[in-house]
């Protein structure tokens, strides 16, 4: 190709571009979403696939209702909503005692992008630490078998759970919305621990907690 046409052919480039979008505009659209989303994509799955097992399955259908579901997250730090309710029970006290909720010592851990499932993402505990926290489960409830016992986590559907005994009639609609569950840990990586709590408790609880984006 001769000089004359190099330039032709470069002065021509603009109109040729405009032709093929007012062609194709659907076409070029998607492609430059794709080329602009798909890294995104590919750092969001790998991010979720790190979080292990939940409650979605750890795969690309679990990715896709996770993300979709990510809209619909509550922020984890508020307690305006337990300051309106009108229940106003509470179980747990403020304080260094051994039955007392001691303030956090740190700040609270990064926790995942994704909520489903809600993992924390750093601060992640020893063996040590990992086994302290299983044997505690089972000694809550040694120490009240006629009140709760050990089962898998109806929510989680892998890891343990305390969940009200079978035998009792669910004390209230809390309760029978949460499956009965009281607390399950993630016994895959990180520990960390959902707890169901009064609203008056949950403001406590938020002093060295985060509140899952779900509820």
């Amino acid at each position: 190709m001769s000089l004359v046409s190099q330039k032709a052919a470069v002065s021509q480039f603009p109109t040729q571009i405009v032709t093929l979008l007012s062609r194709h505009p659907r076409a070029i659209v998607v492609a430059s979403l794709t080329a602009l989303l798909f890294p995104w994509t590919i750092r969001s799955f790998r991010e979720y696939k790190a979080l292990g097992r939940g409650g979605a399955p750890n795969f690309c259908v679990g990715w896709i209702l996770a993300t979709l579901a990510k809209p619909f997250g509550r922020e984890t730090t508020s307690t305006e909503e337990y300051e309106r309710d009108a229940d106003k029970e509470t179980w747990l006290k403020a304080g260094d005692g051994a039955q007392e909720v001691p303030p956090r010592g740190r700040p609270r851990p990064a926790t995942s992008w994704h909520f489903l499932p809600h993992r924390q993402v750093d601060q992640f505990p020893g063996d040590e630490v990992k086994a302290m926290l299983v044997q505690e489960f089972r000694s809550l409830v040694d120490a009240n078998p006629d009140l709760v016992e050990l089962q898998l986590s109806p929510h989680e559907k892998f890891s343990d759970a305390v969940v009200i005994h079978s035998s009792l009639k669910a004390p209230h609609r809390v309760a029978e919305a949460a499956l009965r569950e009281i607390v399950h840990y993630h016994n895959f990586k990180d520990f960390s621990m959902h707890v169901l709590l009064s609203p008056q408790d949950c403001k406590l609880g938020r002093l060295m907690l985060c509140l899952h984006p779900a509820h």
